[in-house]
C-alpha cells in the first residue's frame, strides 16, 4: 500500500505511534488550512452551513458503521461523551471493568461511587469476564475494546456471544484504539455504548469524537447534562435523544476534520483494504516480537493480537530510538509500539535493527 502521497512526512521518519497520535494526512491538513483560512475571513458566515454539515457528518456515520442517525453523537473526545453517559445511569448500577484498563474507562465509574469490581488480564481474559458476568450477573460491562497497554484485542465474536447470553447486560466500549482498524458494525455488535475518539486510528486530527448507542441503552438512561445544543428548538426545552452528548457548541473545523478523514479512510482507501493490510503486519509483527520473547507472556499465548505492541525492552533505550528516527511511547515497562496503513514491513524491520543492535 503506497501511502508516501497521503503521509509525505512518513518520508522523513520511521512513525510507529498511532497508539499514541495518529498522523495527520495531507488531506486533512488542507481541510484544516482552508477552515481556519475561512473562519479568519468570514467570522460568524463560516457556522452558516453547520447544521448541514453536522447532518450529513452524521449520515455518512450512520453509514459506515450500520448504527441509526438519530443513535449518533459527535463529541470532543471520549471522557467528555464516556462521562455524560455515567451522569445518566441509575446510581445503584453494578459493574464490572478491568484492572489494566485504560484510567478514562475506570477512574469516572469508581469515582461516581458505583458498585463495580474489576478483574486482571490474563491470556484467557474472555472466559475470565465471561465467568465473572456468568456468576455476579453486572449491569454493565465498560471496557476499551483494544487495550492501550498490551494492545490486547477482544474480538467483536466475544461481545456478540455476551450479548446473546445475557441480554441484560449492557456493554459500554472504548473504541479509541480500535475504530478505523477493521471493518465495525455497530447494530451486529453486541455493544450498547461505542465512543471512538478521531485523532488515533482515524487519523482525524483533535476535538472529535464519534458516540454511537443502542435504543435499549438509551431507554435506560436519565440524562443530566443539557445546553442550548441540546435543544430540539432553542425557543422550547424539549432535548433531542442524544442532545446530552452535545449541550454546548460544535468545533466545526474539528468535524469537518474528521468528516475528511472519514472520506479518505472508508470511501477512497477503503476499510477492508486497510483490515488486510493491518493484518498482515500485525501477523508478522507478532511472530518477530515472539519469537525474540519481546512480548510479555498474557499476549504471547493468544491466537489473534491488535497492531499495538509493548516490548520487553529497557525504557532508557528509549533515546536510541528516537536518535535512529523511531516514534514509540513508553509505555508500561516497556517501549509501545504501534502500525497503521501508512506503515510497512521495511518500517518494522527499522525497529529490529534497533531493537537487536
Amino acid at each position: 500500500m503506497n501511502t508516501k502521497t497521503i503521509f509525505p512526512q512518513t518520508q522523513n521518519f520511521t512513525y510507529l505511534n498511532t497508539a499514541t497520535c495518529g498522523l495527520l494526512s495531507i488531506n486533512v491538513l488542507l481541510q484544516k488550512q482552508k477552515d481556519n483560512e475561512d473562519f479568519y475571513n468570514q467570522g460568524s458566515v463560516f457556522l452558516n452551513d453547520e447544521d448541514k454539515i453536522i447532518t450529513l457528518t452524521k449520515k455518512n456515520i450512520a453509514r459506515i458503521f450500520n448504527v441509526d442517525q438519530d443513535k449518533v453523537a459527535i463529541s470532543a473526545n471520549f471522557s467528555l461523551a464516556f462521562n455524560a453517559v455515567l451522569d445518566a445511569i441509575n446510581e445503584s448500577a453494578t459493574f464490572l471493568y478491568l484492572n489494566e484498563d485504560y484510567p478514562s474507562i475506570r477512574l469516572p465509574i469508581k469515582n461516581r461511587g458505583f458498585d463495580c469490581k474489576s478483574i486482571s488480564i490474563t491470556s484467557q481474559i474472555e472466559n475470565d469476564i465471561y465467568e465473572y458476568i456468568a456468576k455476579y450477573k453486572p449491569n454493565f460491562f465498560a471496557v476499551s475494546k483494544v487495550q492501550y497497554l498490551s494492545g490486547l484485542h477482544l474480538e467483536t465474536s466475544f461481545f456478540q456471544k455476551l450479548k446473546r447470553d445475557f441480554p441484560n447486560l449492557k456493554i459500554l466500549v472504548d473504541g479509541t484504539q480500535y475504530l478505523g482498524v477493521e471493518a465495525y458494525d455497530f447494530k451486529n455488535s453486541g455493544i450498547d455504548l461505542m465512543i471512538s475518539s478521531g485523532y488515533k486510528w482515524l487519523n482525524a486530527g483533535l476535538g472529535n469524537c464519534i458516540v454511537m448507542l443502542s435504543e435499549a441503552l438509551l431507554d435506560e438512561l436519565n440524562p443530566k447534562q443539557i445546553g442550548a445544543n441540546s435543544l430540539i428548538d432553542k425557543t422550547k426545552e424539549a432535548s433531542k435523544p442524544m442532545g446530552f452528548l452535545e449541550p454546548g457548541h460544535y468545533d466545526l473545523i474539528a468535524i469537518k476534520s474528521l468528516a475528511t478523514a472519514l472520506e479518505l479512510h472508508y470511501n477512497q482507501i477503503g476499510i477492508e483494504n486497510i483490515q488486510n493490510h493491518l493484518q498482515n503486519i500485525s501477523r508478522q509483527a507478532f511472530e518477530t516480537f515472539k519469537n525474540q520473547q519481546l512480548i510479555d507472556e498474557v499476549v504471547s499465548k493468544r491466537s489473534q493480537h491488535s497492531t499495538i505492541f509493548n516490548l520487553s525492552i529497557n525504557q532508557k533505550r528509549f533515546q536510541d530510538f528516537e536518535k535512529a528516527n523511531i516514534s514509540l511511547s513508553k509505555r508500561g515497562n516497556g517501549l509501545r509500539v504501534s502500525f497503521h496503513y501508512h506503515n510497512d514491513l521495511e518500517d518494522l524491520d527499522q525497529l529490529l535493527k534497533i531493537v537487536n543492535n
